[in-house]
C-alpha cells in the first residue's frame, strides 16, 4: 500500500476543514517536471463545452499532460477548433446524454484505445495540467474505481455536500458518494456499467417551483396551462441521482471510491450556469421525478443501502446532519436529498522526509541568520569589502617591496666603466 497513515471513520473529526479565507491560496500538491520522454497519455478527459471555454487552461502544458482532451462543442461558432484536443464533436443536450451518445459513436473505440481512466467534467471548472495530472496519478496509485478532485475552500467553489471540500491533511478520503461535476472512472467500469446508466439521463439542477404550482392551482385554467408548459422546459444539466447510483452498483466498497484531497478545483454555484447553451434543454420531467424513477430502476432504497453499509442515515435528523442540508417540506421532511453520504476513512499525506544534517559552516550560517536577522547580509557584505581592501593593500605592499629590492640589487651589482685607450701589455 502507498505511504500514508490510514485514518478510521471515527477519527476523522480530529481533522477539521479549514475555513475559507481569500488570503490563503489553495493547497495543491502537484509538480510539473520537464522530461526527456513525454508522459504516456493513458487517460481521457471528456467535456461538453461552449463558447466561453478555453482549452488552453486545462491544457496549460500540453507536452507534460498525461491525458487527452475530447470536447463536445455545443456553441454557435461554426469554425470552432481546438489544437490541443484529440477530437472535437458537435452536439447539444444535457451533459450525460451527450456522454452516452459519444459512447455510441463509431469513433469511440479508437478514442479509448489504451486509456485506463476517464473524467467527464463540466466546462466551468477551474483546473490546469498540474491538477489533472496529479488527480490521475493518485487515482491509479490507489487503484480506485470512482473518484473526483476535492473542492477548494473558497467562496468560488460551491457544493451542498461538505465532505467534498478539501482536507489538506489527507491525500484522499474514501466515501460512499461522488458528485457528477468531474468524476473519474476506471475505463472498464465506465464502459461496462456507467455508460448503460446514461441512456435516460435528462434533468439536473433546476429551481424548485412547487410553491408556485400551489399558488397557480387557485388561478384560472389558462394560467395553469402556461405553468405546465414552463415545467416541460426544465433546465437540464446532468442526470439527477447518478452520483448515488454508481456507488450503489459497486456495493459501496471501502477503498474504491474517494475524494482526492491532494489537489482541489473551483466549481461555481449552479445559479451561474443558468442561461448557457448546455442548460437550455427541454426535459420530459422534473429533477425529483427523475431521481425517483432512477431509484426505482436500480432499487436504490434506504433499506437496501442499510444492508450494504451500516450507519446510513434513515431519519430526517440524521440525514440533515450527514448531508449538511435542511429538511425540505416537498420531501416529506426527510432532508433533501435523502441519500447516503458517508466518509469511510482517509489516507493522511505522508510526512515530509527528515532534513539532512547541516555541516558546521551551514550551522554557523543558520545561527547568525537567526541572531542578526536582516543585519546578517549587511554584515557579510561589509566583511567582504574589508577582506578585499586588505588583499589589495597586501598586494600593493608586496609589489613595493619587490621594486625596492630590485633597485638595491641593481646598485650593488653595477660594474664601473672600462678606461679608454689600449690595454696594458
Amino acid at each position: 500500500m502507498p505511504e500514508g497513515k490510514f485514518v478510521a471513520p471515527w477519527e476523522m473529526r480530529r481533522y477539521r476543514r479549514p475555513k475559507a479565507d481569500p488570503r490563503n491560496p489553495p493547497t495543491q500538491h502537484c509538480v510539473l517536471e520537464e522530461r526527456r520522454v513525454p508522459p504516456t497519455r493513458d487517460n481521457l478527459v471528456v467535456a461538453p463545452v461552449g463558447d466561453n471555454f478555453d482549452p488552453r487552461v486545462w491544457m496549460s502544458h500540453p507536452s507534460l499532460a498525461n491525458y487527452d482532451l475530447v470536447l463536445i462543442y455545443y456553441g454557435s461558432n461554426a469554425n470552432y477548433q481546438c489544437d490541443f484536443c484529440l477530437e472535437v464533436f458537435r452536439a447539444a443536450g444535457p451533459k450525460w446524454k451527450l456522454a452516452y451518445e459519444l459512447a455510441q459513436k463509431p469513433e469511440w473505440p479508437e478514442l479509448i484505445r489504451g486509456k485506463q481512466a476517464i473524467m467527464v467534467a463540466d466546462d466551468d471548472l477551474e483546473m490546469d495540467t498540474c491538477i489533472l495530472n496529479r488527480a490521475f496519478e493518485v487515482f491509479h496509485q490507489y487503484n480506485l474505481l470512482l473518484a473526483g478532485p476535492s473542492l477548494c475552500n473558497s467562496q468560488k467553489a460551491h457544493t451542498v455536500y461538505k465532505i467534498l471540500y478539501q482536507r489538506p491533511q489527507f491525500t484522499l478520503r474514501y466515501t460512499t458518494f461522488m458528485e457528477i461535476a468531474a468524476p473519474i472512472f476506471r475505463m472498464d467500469f465506465y464502459q461496462g456499467v456507467v455508460v448503460h446508466t446514461l441512456h435516460n439521463a435528462h434533468t439536473g439542477e433546476v429551481q424548485d417551483n412547487a410553491q408556485q404550482q400551489q399558488q397557480q392551482q387557485q388561478q384560472q385554467q389558462q394560467q395553469q396551462q402556461q405553468q405546465q408548459q414552463q415545467q416541460q422546459q426544465s433546465v437540464a444539466v446532468a442526470g439527477w441521482g447518478l452520483d448515488f447510483v454508481w456507488p450503489f452498483l459497486l456495493k459501496y466498497p471501502k477503498d474504491k471510491i474517494a475524494v482526492l484531497d491532494d489537489i482541489c478545483i473551483y466549481h461555481p454555484h449552479s445559479s451561474a450556469k443558468l442561461g448557457t447553451g448546455l442548460n437550455d434543454v427541454k426535459a420530459p420531467y422534473s429533477q425529483h421525478e427523475e431521481q425517483r424513477r432512477r431509484e426505482a430502476e436500480y432499487g436504490l432504497f434506504p433499506s437496501e443501502m442499510e444492508k450494504l453499509v451500516r450507519g446510513f442515515a434513515t431519519s430526517a435528523a440524521a440525514t440533515r446532519t450527514t448531508v449538511g442540508l435542511k429538511a425540505s417540506p416537498h420531501d416529506g421532511g426527510r432532508g433533501y436529498p435523502f441519500e447516503p453520504v458517508k466518509v469511510l476513512g482517509g489516507v493522511l499525506r505522508p510526512p515530509p522526509p527528515p532534513p539532512k544534517p547541516l555541516t558546521p559552516l551551514e550551522s554557523a550560517d543558520a545561527w547568525l541568520t537567526q541572531r542578526l536577522g536582516l543585519l546578517y547580509p549587511l554584515a557579510v557584505l561589509g566583511q567582504s569589502v574589508v577582506i578585499m581592501i586588505g588583499l589589495c593593500l597586501v598586494c600593493r605592499r608586496r609589489l613595493f617591496v619587490r621594486r625596492v629590492r630590485t633597485a638595491y640589487l641593481e646598485r650593488q651589482c653595477s660594474v664601473a666603466p672600462a678606461p679608454a685607450g689600449p690595454l696594458p701589455a
